[in-house]
């Protein structure tokens, strides 16, 4: 694990598995990912960390069920 790597957890109890897919493809050029036991490893694809990744990552999820 690189110090540029994000763990998102999600409660599968609250987010919907089709909208975290759906993200993932549309995050695909900002960051790679791997499936963990515990969550998602987000991997940036630019060298530079982003800071906020996992909060966008989580809102934009939030985003996809509103509009589904």
């Amino acid at each position: 694990m690189s110090e540029n790597d994000v763990i998102v957890r999600f409660n599968d109890k609250f987010y919907k598995p089709e909208a975290i897919d759906f993200a993932l493809r549309d995050f695909s050029n900002v960051c790679r990912f791997e499936k963990i036991p515990d969550g998602i490893r987000l991997i940036p694809i630019e060298k530079e960390a982003l800071p906020l990744l996992g909060y966008e990552f989580y809102n934009y999820v939030l985003g996809q069920m509103k509009n589904q």
